[in-house]
């Protein structure tokens, strides 16, 4: 194929451009890469300053003991954060249940179905504000956007105790739908981000076992 033909030598000429541009800087900086014993370099960078070219001729290898322990430390400042987070937004999610039986009908005057509303705007702001807050996670900086969230959603849980109607508590139940339904994608794309891919099961099946923690929790709680 005469056009197939063509559109390779045009990538491989591009490809040998790019080859002795990288030996003009490994020349320049007195590096000579090590273990090439031809023209050409597996990976092609097409950008590179001083910082960069003084780890290009140095192999990294991970032995599995330290990546053990990398794993470990990972797991100590990420995954305890998440499994926290992820725990105290379930159990608020259901705290309701709980405090129905303590007085919270009475103390808030509730009438009617007051009570199953407050239920039913937390999953309603909830699904109204699943795609913008995807949307945010891919586009703004995650650790700043899911660290305000979070922030917000605390801020709001401690204004629940001001509350002594039904409005008030209302616009807060909406408030908490829509902070924390930031913490399931974000979590997901932060298991992508730290954890290999054979990790990334046993790292979001640990997360989302704190549903199933937060039920028994709350029940004593409740009891």
């Amino acid at each position: 194929n005469p056009q197939l033909k063509q559109g390779f030598e045009a990538h491989l000429g591009e490809t040998q451009n790019h080859v002795r541009r990288l030996e003009q800087v490994f020349q320049m900086h007195g590096h000579t890469p090590k273990g090439v014993d031809c023209p050409a370099i597996d990976g092609i960078i097409e950008e590179a300053d001083e910082e960069v070219l003084k780890y290009t001729d140095a192999s990294i290898t991970i032995t599995p003991e330290e990546n053990k322990r990398l794993l470990r430390l990972i797991d100590k400042r990420v995954l305890t954060i998440m499994l926290g987070t992820y725990f105290c937004q379930s159990l608020d999610k259901q705290i309701l249940s709980f405090a129905s039986i303590m007085g919270i009908r009475e103390d808030l005057k509730l009438k009617g179905q007051d009570y199953s509303w407050l239920f039913t705007c937390l999953y309603l702001a909830i699904l109204c504000t699943e795609g913008l807050q995807n949307y945010l996670v891919q586009r703004l900086p995650i650790n700043r956007w899911l660290g305000f969230c979070v922030f917000a959603w605390g801020t709001t849980c401690c204004f629940v105790a001001l509350c002594h109607n039904f409005t008030g508590i209302l616009v807060l139940r909406i408030l908490l739908g829509v902070f924390e339904c930031v913490c399931q994608p974000a979590f997901v794309a932060l298991s992508a981000i730290w954890y290999k891919k054979e990790e990334q099961a046993r790292t979001i099946t640990l997360w989302y076992c704190c549903n199933g923690l937060q039920a028994m929790f709350g029940g004593l709680l409740g009891a």
